[in-house]
């Protein structure tokens, strides 16, 4: 994918969880908090990702014209920050995080912007 081999690792743990295949994402994540431990020395395992995927969230601001959610974002937390945040992004990407229960207001949250031209949720347990 052309990314450091955890963030490879952690997007198909994700995956795998969205798919609901348990064994598959325990392998999964014991191989990503492997690879991460081997590049930067952290023993916090998958809740590294969780915490960085949190830190971009909270730098997504109205002046953002290009929103990415990182993997393993918090779905509520995000529906609650982008309600405050009030965007005016033309693109808006979210990918590897379970929307399944938070899809609606997700919606409302983003309806309001009317620069938006490009949303995509992959991935998200939509499906």
């Amino acid at each position: 994918f052309g990314e450091f081999p955890e963030m490879t690792g952690f997007v198909q743990y994700c995956n795998a969880r969205l798919d609901g295949s348990s064994s598959a994402a325990s392998r999964f994540e014991a191989a990503t908090a492997r690879l991460l431990r081997c590049r930067t020395g952290s023993e916090e395992g998958l809740q590294w990702f969780y915490q960085e995927a949190s830190r971009e969230l909270l730098a997504v601001s109205t002046h953002d014209t290009s929103v990415e959610v990182m993997p393993g974002t918090d779905p509520q937390g995000m529906v609650d920050h982008l309600r405050q945040a009030r965007l005016r992004c033309a693109s808006f990407v979210c990918t590897q995080t379970d929307l399944s229960q938070h899809l609606k207001p997700l919606t409302a949250t983003l309806q309001p912007n009317f620069n938006l031209q490009h949303l995509v949720l992959r991935h998200c347990g939509l499906g």
